[in-house]
């Protein structure tokens, strides 16, 4: 995120159990929203190289 100088605020809502998940990743001083960011980046990443949205996410 060092080369976002500034950003939009978007409103999202979210499954609590999905973010209790997320923050288990948090440390390091790294935010919830970098988080975010990051995943929200490797999706668009994803899209760009396949042209077409995942089927089927996988998760544990």
């Amino acid at each position: 995120m060092d080369k976002i100088k500034t950003y939009r605020p978007i409103h999202v809502n979210f499954d609590p159990d999905l973010l209790m998940r997320l923050d288990r990743f948090k440390g390091d001083g790294k935010h919830r929203s970098q988080l975010i960011h990051e995943a929200v980046d490797m999706y668009v990443q994803q899209l760009e190289n396949h042209g077409v949205r995942s089927k089927k996410w996988f998760s544990s």
